[in-house]
């Protein structure tokens, strides 16, 4: 797997203790530090993290999610400039909400691996062509083998 970006969502159940796709959502996150593997994400997707978490101890600037000092999530945030949107504004994308399909587009571009549980990102990523999993697909194919 070359890179992976997680939906905004699957993020916030890795940290929100009273969701309930925490407890899944940990087994990724744990996976993610074990392997060392960076999560891309649109910049503005630390503001969505942050509007979700605002209750809860988070730090989001140095580049890691850290939530009390004891788990953390290295996030590599891409910049929205003029040269994001000349690589991801490409022909054919699905109609989707437009936070939604920036991560496909992401995805799309780059060859990344996308975990979400929005099931129109979901369904729409997959027709077009992203390796698209579900948290409970991720973790059947790559963490629990």
């Amino acid at each position: 797997m070359s890179c992976i970006i997680v939906d905004t969502s699957v993020i916030v159940d890795m940290f929100l203790t009273t969701s309930s796709r925490h407890p899944d959502a940990k087994k990724i996150l744990k996976y993610l530090n074990e392997t060392q593997k960076p999560v891309r994400i649109p910049m503005f997707a630390l503001f969505e993290i942050h509007s979700a978490l605002q209750n809860i101890k988070i730090n989001l600037k140095s580049g890691k999610l850290k939530f009390y000092g004891e788990i953390s999530l290295d996030l590599e945030p891409i910049p929205i400039d003029q040269d994001f949107i000349k690589k991801y504004l490409i022909k054919d994308l699905p109609y989707l909400k437009a936070a939604d399909l920036i991560f496909v587009a992401m995805a799309k571009v780059d060859g990344c691996i996308l975990i979400t549980e929005d099931k129109e990102q979901y369904n729409k990523s997959k027709s077009f062509g992203v390796k698209s999993y579900r948290i409970e697909e991720f973790l059947n194919d790559f963490v629990n083998h």
